[in-house]
């Protein structure tokens, strides 16, 4: 299924279920999913923020694909979530900066990206483990994480000149030896 959308400079995302979600810079902005994302997925805007809400609850499952061509934020959230949760990926952006806020999720990964500013605001209490991988990201100069809850963070080939990180003791961290010579340069 396919909505053809307004352009946005902001996403705000509440997830209801097991949803995957994918946001990529495109040439036109659309929304594209399930075959049933018409009966569930509703849409509205709010200045220059586009709302994704689900409809029905129980129907909220499955896969939802966001094409913009640019965005200053990124705000995705599953606030009833007991033990399911979505699973973000942001790819494929060149900006000067993006603010994103994660709040009870189960795997998130930011790919392929260009930053000069890239803000990370991760909440996941509530949720059993998450998993959040900034990985095959080359060009970030200024990475600011602020990461609370249980899981584990993932930092791999990110070319960043500044880090600053505030992760809570129950975050686990794995790197590469090209993250550590940036974070020990520092």
């Amino acid at each position: 299924s396919r909505i053809e959308i307004d352009s946005f400079a902001d996403l705000s995302i509440q997830s209801l279920g097991y949803v995957r979600i994918s946001v990529k810079q495109g040439p036109k902005a659309l929304v594209t999913g399930d075959k049933n994302l018409n009966d569930c997925v509703k849409i509205k805007y709010q200045g220059s923020t586009m709302l994704i809400s689900y409809r029905n609850k129980s129907t909220a499952t499955g896969y939802l694909n966001i094409v913009s061509p640019s965005l200053r934020s990124i705000n995705i959230s599953n606030p009833e979530a007991k033990d399911r949760s979505y699973v973000a990926i942001i790819e494929g952006f060149k900006a000067d900066s993006l603010d994103v806020v994660l709040t009870r999720f189960q795997q998130s990964a930011i790919r392929n990206c260009t930053f000069n500013k890239l803000s990370i605001t991760a909440k996941n209490t509530g949720v059993p483990y998450c998993d959040l991988k900034i990985e095959e990201t080359n060009q970030i100069e200024n990475l600011n994480m602020d990461i609370q809850g249980r899981g584990w963070m993932q930092l791999q080939s990110i070319g960043t000149k500044t880090n600053n990180f505030i992760v809570s003791d129950s975050i686990g961290i794995s790197t590469s030896s090209q993250v550590l010579k940036t974070l020990k340069n520092q």
